[in-house]
């Protein structure tokens, strides 16, 4: 049986010479860029949730209704531009060479 190491002992959180920025980003397994998008992806899907919160409570007042319409529409658009985002980050850190990263 396998024993539960703390994560803190996996953690390599030490520069040395010779480090790469791909080894400060990736230290330990942990990835600062995949976290980033992680959490650009939790706050759409909870601001779609909200959203049609709000809408579905509306009850027929129309400047509601199109606030949470409103917000729909813009989680979509800022999903789309975190989407796009991550492809060019992944463009530029292959074509630099920090391919570990993402």
């Amino acid at each position: 049986m396998e024993t539960l190491i703390p994560i803190s002992e996996n953690l390599n959180l030490e520069i040395e010479p010779g480090d790469s920025i791909s080894d400060l980003l990736t230290g330990g397994g942990f990835n600062l860029i995949d976290f980033i998008f992680l959490i650009a992806g939790l706050v759409f899907f909870f601001n779609i949730i909200i959203a049609g919160w709000e809408y579905l409570f509306s009850g027929g007042d129309i400047q509601k209704a199109t606030s949470a319409g409103n917000r729909i529409l813009n989680s979509f658009v800022g999903i789309i531009i975190v989407a796009a985002s991550f492809l060019i980050v992944r463009l530029i850190s292959s074509m630099i060479g920090l391919k570990d990263i993402i």
